[in-house]
């Protein structure tokens, strides 16, 4: 049998890497679509929830946030639960806001909005 292999080796070599490009293009495939598209949800807020890819790229810019504006701060202070934890407290106020604001009907329009911003400007 090992013989056999031996002899063969490309032959054999050939079919084995064929399956493995295989296995990457459709691996590279699902991960470039999402993989699982949104993660697991760490938090469900009224009707919307939130997923632990959300998650990591709102940590993910907070670090980028506080390291513009504070060079010197410890990586490791940044990379910490507490600061993870900070992240996903901020992203579950930030989304009960937003759905007290909808049920309670605060809204505007764009055009309304601007007016506000232009007569508030002309004050100043």
């Amino acid at each position: 049998m090992f013989e056999f292999v031996r002899r063969h080796s490309k032959v054999i070599a050939i079919p084995i890497f064929v399956l493995i490009i295989i296995a990457f293009v459709v691996v590279g495939v699902e991960g470039y679509k999402g993989g699982n598209n949104a993660g697991a949800t760490v938090a469900h807020i009224g009707s919307k929830n939130i997923s632990q890819v959300e998650w990591d790229n709102a940590h993910k810019s907070e670090i980028e946030r506080i390291r513009a504006s504070m060079p010197n701060v410890d990586p490791k202070l940044l990379d910490s639960e507490t600061a993870r934890f900070a992240t996903l407290e901020f992203l579950v106020r930030k989304q009960a806001v937003a759905e007290a604001a909808q049920d309670a009907r605060f809204s505007t329009t764009d055009v309304k909005l601007s007016n506000t911003l232009q007569a508030i400007l002309a004050k100043a």
